[in-house]
């Protein structure tokens, strides 16, 4: 679904803005890259982490937002460093922060989430709710949010080993402030459907998998996932975490 509203300022291609949009979205998708289960009252877990993003086309507005020259095409690849933090406030109840950037640009992302492990037992998978939000800053003419919702399924075996999928949906929505330059001076119409501010919102489905592995017991543990969201694109996501 799209909205658009106010007055028109520069040119748009509501394509490209569509790409663009999807873009972020799939940067602003929460994941603390953690599964289901309760921290306890006195856990807590420190993480230092990254998500790798892959877009295989690029567009003007893209690079605008970016902040690339003309000439600097996007990487195939988008590496979003991420430092996060997880307490458990009352079993069964956890709360968790990250705070994310791409060091060769001024995006900054920060989310956190609320989870609910609705069940959990000794050699028994584990099941937990989480509600998580997101936002990125930090872009010269754009704003992205992300509301999501998800369903946890945990199950650990061998000891040191710890599975996890899940499923959810995620409300996505962009504001982009302004369009692109006309191509020239003599250029001073747009489609007459396109105002701005011009917001898009959507939603979206996905899933992930992962897998934890305790490196020292209890406290250093490593953990990997593959996100797939809309339309087939995959994040790979990893985190080295320490913590109870």
């Amino acid at each position: 679904m799209a909205i658009s509203t106010n007055s028109w300022a520069g040119n748009l291609d509501t394509r490209d803005a569509s790409k663009m949009f999807g873009m972020f979205s799939q940067l602003n998708r929460y994941s603390p890259i953690d599964g289901a289960g309760s921290h306890g009252t006195i856990g807590y877990s420190l993480g230092l982490g990254a998500s790798l993003h892959q877009f295989p086309e690029t567009n003007e507005l893209q690079r605008r937002e970016l902040r690339l020259k003309e000439s600097e095409p996007i990487d195939a690849n988008i590496t979003l460093p991420q430092l996060s933090i997880i307490k458990g406030v009352m079993s069964p109840l956890d709360i968790g922060l990250t705070l994310a950037t791409i060091p060769t640009s001024e995006l900054h992302r920060i989310g956190a989430h609320l989870q609910w492990t609705v069940f959990e037992d000794f050699q028994m998978p584990a099941v937990a709710v989480r509600g998580s939000f997101s936002r990125i800053t930090g872009l010269p003419t754009s704003e992205f949010s992300t509301i999501g919702f998800d369903a946890v399924l945990s199950y650990g075996f061998l000891s040191y080993f710890t599975g996890h999928i899940a499923t959810g949906i995620a409300r996505h929505e962009g504001i982009l402030q302004e369009g692109l330059p006309p191509p020239s001076p003599y250029t001073m119409s747009a489609p007459d459907d396109v105002q701005f501010p011009y917001s898009e919102i959507t939603f979206e489905n996905s899933h992930l998998a992962g897998l934890s592995i305790r490196i020292v017991p209890p406290f250093i543990t490593t953990t990997a996932e593959l996100q797939l969201n809309g339309k087939g694109r995959q994040t790979w996501l990893g985190k080295l975490s320490m913590g109870m």
